[in-house]
């Protein structure tokens, strides 16, 4: 990492006592290009803790909340607001704009201006007044009764204090601007340490709980379309393998055009003209149930075409069934267990599809209430060189669903025709 990173690093170890950096090693590198020499840190960082400030916006009974739970559990989750137009050039204020974690005096790139002692010099906003502020001050506010009495300082020096809520509000309003320390802000949230199983993605969110999230509209999607096309396939397909002959040789040339169609550009095509209307969720939905229903409808047509000549079916048409039953009370339940097992190895063949094209970018099912695995693979890919955790998972989770629904697949096969058992397929 670069040295500006490393400062900003270093910087909130220094303000909150909870330092990111665990080991660093410092070396330099040369660009060949224009034979400038630049310092680089080899770093092990706690991610917890390089969460560092972020600004929120509370009201009123909620900045008295956090100030109570402070005094209460003596942590800092509110910090100094920050005076950017203390920097000494505009590039620099920008700076100190983008980033809540730049709390003291740097140039334009972001490298900090030290004192003599090579400390950092804050750029708090200091008010002369008294603020709304009441719960625990940094060490080295002046206004630190606690610092006070142990260093024999004023409670206040001529500055006045440090100002904890931002300004821009009216005394005593209904809204405070904080700059506050994500990890400690999240323990005041849910009142434990933040440790997340399987860590955390590129915007914080907890991947376990995301995984879990993505599996659950995942199976829902798949399922769904797994029922869909066997209603359908196994309608049309009974009516192809029971009426054969013309209505047959119609019916599979009508499959025939609709399964040349590729999956990749229909998705396509449902997702431009179709989204705005019935969403992302409802174009994905249509595009595999479009074609989806053909692959049923052919197991369904060849096992209607096997048992169509049985025995007890010409029995059932002799004593007078009408056809509509000997199709489903009599040929479909024979029919079944091929049938079933098909429907259940659709589903894992459904989520396959839907990760890939989310991976292409294709579709996109990222929202802050819900995800998918395949979106939690498409986010993740950016970060594989630096954070393979985010993409490690999801794809694991893929794997073994592939793995477990092929056994689960044969289990049933093995159950439904036991003739079959041990074979391959």
């Amino acid at each position: 990492m670069g040295a500006n990173d490393y400062n900003i690093r270093r910087a909130i170890g220094v303000e909150t006592g909870l330092s990111p950096i665990v080991e660093a090693e410092k070396f330099t590198t040369v660009d060949e290009t224009n034979g400038k020499t630049y310092t680089k840190y080899r770093v092990k960082l706690d991610t917890y803790y390089d969460l560092g400030m972020y600004i929120i916006v509370v009201g009123k009974d909620d900045y008295k909340a956090i100030m109570a739970w402070q005094e209460e559990n003596e942590i800092q989750v509110i910090f100094p607001a920050v005076d950017y137009k203390a920097q000494e050039s505009t590039n620099a204020q920008r700076l100190t704009e983008r980033t809540a974690n730049i709390w003291y005096k740097c140039n334009d790139k972001g490298v900090p201006t030290l004192d003599a002692d090579g400390n950092f010099q804050q750029i708090y906003k200091i008010s002369n007044g008294s603020d709304n502020y009441s719960s625990l001050r940094l060490q080295s506010d002046p206004g630190n009764w606690a610092y006070a009495a142990i260093t024999g300082a004023a409670n206040m020096d001529e500055n006045g204090n440090i100002i904890y809520d931002a300004d821009g509000f009216p005394e005593g309003g209904v809204a405070y601007k904080l700059r506050v320390c994500k990890y400690t802000y999240f323990q005041y949230i849910y009142g434990i340490e933040p440790s997340f199983v399987f860590g955390t993605n590129s915007v914080g969110q907890d991947i376990f709980y995301r995984l879990a999230q993505g599996a659950q509209f995942s199976f829902m999607l798949a399922v769904s379309v797994s029922a869909i096309n066997l209603t359908i396939g196994a309608i049309y397909g009974a009516i192809e393998g029971y009426f054969g002959g013309a209505a047959d040789m119609l019916m599979e040339r009508i499959r025939d055009v609709l399964g040349g169609i590729p999956f990749t550009v229909l998705t396509t095509l449902f997702q431009l003209h179709f989204a705005d209307k019935v969403g992302v969720v409802g174009a994905l939905l249509f595009a595999f149930v479009a074609t989806g229903w053909l692959g049923m409808a052919g197991t369904v047509r060849m096992q209607f075409y096997r048992f169509k000549h049985q025995e007890y079916v010409l029995s059932s048409r002799t004593l007078g069934a009408k056809d509509a039953r000997i199709m489903f009370k009599h040929i479909f339940p024979n029919a079944l267990g091929t049938i079933v097992t098909s429907c259940v190895l659709v589903i894992p063949g459904v989520i396959f599809s839907e990760s890939s094209l989310t991976y292409l970018g294709i579709i996109n099912l990222e929202s802050s209430r819900w995800t998918s695995v395949g979106t939690m693979l498409a986010l993740g890919r950016d970060y594989l060189s630096n954070y393979p955790h985010i993409i490690l998972f999801p794809a694991l989770f893929i794997s073994m669903l592939e793995i477990s629904f092929n056994l689960f697949g044969n289990g049933l096969r093995d159950a439904f025709n036991p003739s079959l058992r041990g074979s391959e397929g």
